[in-house]
Parts: C-alpha cells; structure tokens; sequence
C-alpha cells in the first residue's frame, strides 16, 4: 500500500459522505474514518447525519457515535484515536479515507499539528476570572506570557484567550511554541490527496433545507428530547452541534418550531461559508463539483 493519506471534505450537506460510502461499496481495500466533530457523539446521529444501518451495511466505517455526549471530546482526543486507526488500517493493507466537514480535525491529521493537551481546572477558573471581570483583563495576562500568541488573537475573543492561557498555564509551554498551526504541513505529507466537494452555492442553500427536512422526518425533534432524557447534561463541544438547541427551545416553549428550522438554515448557512475557506489555504486541495465528476474520475482524483 502507498503512504498517502486520503480526505473527503467539504461544507455540510455537500454529499461528502455519501460519495465516501459509494467509494467504499465499489473497493473492499476502503476503510472510512469519520472526520466530523459532532458524529462521534452518541444519541445524536440524526442531527449530526451520522449514516444509517442500512447504508453502513458491507462497508467499515470507524471513530463514529462511540463518545458520551457528557464528554468534552478535543482535537487532541481525535487525533490519537485517528491515529490510531490509521495505524491498524495500514497494517492490514487496507486503504483509510477521512471523510467530514470539521477542518481543524482533518488537517490536524494531514498536517501533524502538534495540539496542546486540555487542562480542565485551570480553564475553569479562568471561565470564573472571565465573568468576574473583561476579556481584556486576561488578554493583558496573555500578553505577558505570551506576546506572539496575543498578537495573533483579538481582545474581545474570549475563547480563544482563555484556551492560550489555559495552555501556557497548564503546559508551562507558550501556546505560539506549539507549531504554526494547520495551514502548514511537512513535506512528508505532501503527497496526500485533500478532496474538497464544492457545488454550487444556491444548490447547496437548496441541500440545506432539503437534508433539515429529511432530518425533521427521521424524528430529530425525538432525538433532542431524548438526550434530556437519557443524559444529564451536554459538553460544550456536543453542545455546539447546530440544530440542537435550536430544537430545544422549541420543546421549552421559548421558540415556535418555524423560527427553529429558519434559524437552523441561517446557522448551517453561514458555516457552510466558512468551511471550505480553511482549505483553500491547503495547496493539496483539489476542488470538485460532486455533481459534474462522476466516481470513477473521482477514484482517480483519489489515485484508487
């Protein structure tokens, strides 16, 4: 087997993972690892479209629904359990495929980004220090302990800030000495194949709405009523999945269902936009209206 890493990416709803199951239906060497921040949680399939049964069948699919939705999940968490897999699908001969919309997860495998470890304690007392005062107040700390990092991040965005302090407290390290971040990989890993699906804008507002439709149809609305039920709280990160507290309202009465869904479109819009932004950085990338090629030129794109 070769040592190319392969991914299927692009905006939600752009078909990335039916196209990646279609692929693995017609090579048995194919093993699909999931590259989507939110599939790996449990009990939320249908809001985070994770494939159904009948379209798993005869195919290997890895790292989808295994999480507790209780549990913060991290890129760094991904990373080693994609490695992981990457590791055993290459010793089996076989030939793995990334497949998801969450860029950071997906590049920080192409790329080798060196991700800081979490340190929960510490960044929940400067999420306490946060609401007793500014982000201005802890922007000030990170530039002392790290000017490069606060040059680099605004001083009204508190996440980011407190994620850098988080790291420069926790790890002793500078959060800027941990690499120069996805846009950049080494030339051991120039050779991968990064598949970016990019139809047409007003077809995938249409897909959008379509896919939300689809997903109302498939009881959604149940799924967020039963995480309530079975879970007794959501991480932040599961917390994050569009849609979810968009449906939730709607079952507090705090929002009619049809303010819900336009308010899911707007949300799934906009971060359509930004998704593919990440990999036009990327001079791997090669861009492909899923609609014009079809899987055989697609295979090739991907050196099947």
């Amino acid at each position: 087997m070769d040592n190319i890493l392969r991914a299927i990416v692009g905006p939600t709803a752009s078909g990335k993972t039916r196209l990646a199951i279609e692929i693995a239906k017609s090579d048995d060497r194919i093993v699909l690892i999931n590259g989507d921040a939110f599939a790996v949680y449990m009990g939320m399939e249908i809001g985070t479209a994770v494939p159904k049964d009948a379209e798993l069948k005869d195919i290997d699919f890895r790292l989808l629904s295994f999480v507790s939705p209780e549990e913060e999940y991290s890129i760094a968490e991904f990373q080693k359990d994609c490695n992981r897999e990457l590791d055993g699908i290459i010793k089996s001969q076989k030939i793995p495929i990334i497949v998801g919309g969450s860029a950071l997860y997906v590049l920080s495998i192409l790329n080798g980004l060196n991700v800081p470890k979490s340190y929960p304690e510490i960044r929940r007392k400067l999420e306490t220090e946060l609401l007793e005062s500014t982000s201005e107040d802890l922007y000030r700390q990170l530039q002392l302990l790290d000017p490069v990092a606060s040059l680099k991040i605004h001083p009204n965005n508190s996440r980011r800030i407190v994620r850098a302090l988080e790291v420069c407290l926790g790890s002793g390290i500078k959060f800027s000495d941990f690499g120069s971040g996805v846009a950049n990989y080494s030339t051991a890993r120039e050779n991968d194949i990064l598949l970016v699906l990019d139809p047409d804008v007003n077809e995938l507002k249409t897909k959008i709405r379509e896919r939300l439709k689809n997903q109302l149809d498939d009881g959604f609305i149940q799924e967020v009523a039963d995480l309530s039920k079975n879970y007794r709280f959501l991480s932040k990160t599961a917390q994050k999945a569009i849609g979810y507290a968009e449906l939730n309202s709607v079952l507090n009465q705090e929002l009619n269902l049809e303010q819900a869904l336009e308010n899911i479109i707007n949300r799934t819009n906009k971060f359509s936009k930004r998704q593919n932004k990440w990999f036009k950085r990327d001079d791997r990338a090669i861009f492909v209206d899923p609609n014009i090629l079809g899987l055989d030129d697609i295979k090739l794109l991907l050196k099947l």
